[in-house]
């Protein structure tokens, strides 16, 4: 029997979302507790990390700043080269504050409890940007007080960048990566480091022999009936209090994506097929999941569920007569009014729905989504009249986009008017059809290594401006630099912003907004407002409030 902790560092927290409890991580305590280890979770996306890392004794000094830019923004003219450089200048000296603060936190928030609890393996969830460096140096420091203590990784980051963490220096101190599907190779994990087996022979593995890095077979989980409960037991999963993580819950209910857009990795991770859960075998696990942990708000994890599963769970829920609310994935074909109606008549809130653009043309040629303009319009309305909340994303601008193309996007979404609209700038990640035929899709990228290295720890600056972002590395869509392509999602979501249109809430939000009787623009710049000024008091305040609320629905 091995003890296992997981360490969950995602850096400063930018949306209220980052504070949901992490299905991941309870999916891995509950396989590692079935194979009779030892799981401990130590989930730090929590506020916490705003006490820790909020820059404090420069508030003012950025805070002015930032007021000038605005100046600038709302005259139209250009920000002084000087204003930029003065910001640059005290950017610096906070990154150095954070880089020691972290070096603080490491010994009091887990060098304790690495003590206490005394691991024979840790495992990482690693992030993108902030939050990958900052794993990286935790874990330095934590070789470095206990050699003997085998540290590997997994997470999003693996998925998206793979060998070439290792390839560009960032995997020192991880004996071996994990990518995809975790639940059966962590405890694989355990079994190597008890000699059991070898790397080699490992799935969903990556690792360094010798001077080579190699990596194993890819192996899916094809009976997900087998994956045990999520454990988000205080004991086991920390912090599980009511002022540190709200309590909705994400259910694996499917995996898999038949469709194969070119600007997403889940065809890569999940495989391009359904794999699907019971509906019967899906709500028994709600019905668990309210009696133990008195939440009835959950979020189906599925990047693309069937419509018949959807359907077979809309049944299952009436038909036990369960009060809960929840959100999914959404689809432009294979529901019909009818079905809408079912789902809302369920608890359905609110669907996301990936409308990507509204020129046939783009979704054609730049987005190989199979969708036609017209039967998103018609998915969009029909959920929308049977009562649920349409959240449609889109990217703005698209790898052809011309001003006609945004126009059709607009246009469309002016007529079907969705609860809210997530605008996305395009980015061609590893594992995509976007980046690996960059060229035929006009992205531009003169240094690939510099490209891959830096964005692995490229942090957006998501409390500033733009105009005070870093430029990236010789990225481009066609002749647009980063700065232009967020200028230009920027006045796109200005547009819908002049239509009444929201661009803040999430499907997931909604459904908290919903549940909780609360108006969505109050919450959202709220959260906002105490996460850009490093009040911890009131974010937890905003967390303590929504679970109280959702005790109380579970107990009427």
């Amino acid at each position: 029997m091995a003890n296992f902790l997981l360490i969950n560092y995602p850096g400063y927290p930018a949306t209220l979302r980052e504070f949901y409890l992490d299905n991941g991580l309870a999916n891995l305590a509950a396989s590692l507790k079935s194979k009779g280890h030892n799981p401990y979770v130590l989930d730090f996306a929590n506020p916490d990390l705003i006490s820790w890392f909020f820059p404090y004794k420069y508030k003012d000094e950025i805070g002015n700043i930032v007021n000038e830019i605005k100046d600038c923004q709302k005259k139209n003219i250009i920000p002084d080269k000087s204003i930029i450089n003065k910001f640059y200048e005290v950017d610096d000296r906070i990154n150095n504050y954070q880089k020691e603060r972290i070096k603080e936190f490491t010994y009091q928030e887990i060098i304790k409890k690495i003590k206490e609890f005394k691991p024979d393996i840790i495992g990482f969830k690693l992030w993108i940007g902030e939050g990958f460096v900052n794993s990286i140096r935790i874990a330095e420091i934590i070789k470095k007080e206990f050699s003997h203590i085998r540290i590997f990784a997994g997470g999003p980051q693996v998925d998206w960048f793979g060998e070439n963490i290792y390839k560009y220096g960032y995997g020192e101190f991880f004996e071996a990566l994990a990518y995809g599907e975790g639940e059966e190779t962590i405890c694989l994990i355990a079994d190597y480091v008890e000699g059991k087996i070898k790397l080699q022979d490992m799935p969903n593995i990556i690792y360094r022999d010798g001077g080579k890095i190699r990596k194993t077979l890819t192996k899916r989980i094809e009976n997900l009936e087998s994956l045990e409960k999520p454990i988000y037991d205080k004991e086991i999963y920390y912090p599980m209090d009511d002022s540190k993580k709200i309590k909705i819950i994400m259910l694996d209910e499917s995996r898999g994506c038949p469709n194969r857009c070119s600007f997403c990795m889940h065809p890569n991770k999940s495989g391009n097929y359904w794999r699907i859960r019971k509906p019967d075998k899906i709500v028994d696990e709600i019905e668990y999941l309210i009696k133990k942990y008195r939440t009835n708000i959950f979020r189906f994890a599925g990047s693309n569920p069937p419509p018949h599963l959807k359907r077979g769970i809309a049944r299952e829920i009436i038909k036990r007569g369960l009060k809960i609310k929840y959100g999914a994935f959404g689809h432009a074909r294979g529901m019909t009014f009818d079905d809408y109606k079912l789902l809302k008549e369920s608890g359905c809130v609110s669907l996301f729905f990936g409308v990507e653009s509204g020129s046939q043309y783009i979704l054609d040629k730049a987005m190989n989504k199979g969708n036609k303009v017209s039967q998103i319009k018609e998915a969009l309305l029909m959920c929308k009249e049977a009562g649920i909340k349409a959240v449609a994303s889109v990217i703005v601008p698209a790898p052809f986009d011309t001003d006609e193309t945004i126009e059709e996007t607009y246009k469309l979404l002016a007529e079907t008017k969705p609860s809210s609209v997530i605008v996305n700038i395009p980015g061609a990640l590893p594992n995509t059809k976007w980046f690996e035929e960059r060229d035929y899709y006009n992205f531009k990228i003169e240094d690939i290594d510099s490209f891959l290295s830096r964005g692995m720890t490229y942090t957006i600056k998501n409390f500033y401006p733009p105009e005070l972002w870093r430029d990236f590395v010789d990225y481009k869509l066609g002749n647009y630099d980063i700065l232009q392509i967020v200028n230009i999602a920027a006045k796109f979501t200005k547009r819908l912003h002049n239509i009444n249109i929201s661009t803040r809430v999430t499907d997931d939000l909604s459904v908290l907004v919903e549940a909780l009787n609360i108006n969505q623009d109050e919450l959202i710049n709220k959260t906002w407002e105490y996460l850009s000024t490093g009040n911890k008091d009131g974010i937890e305040k905003v967390i303590n409030d929504i679970n109280f609320s959702i005790r109380n629905s579970v107990d009427e």
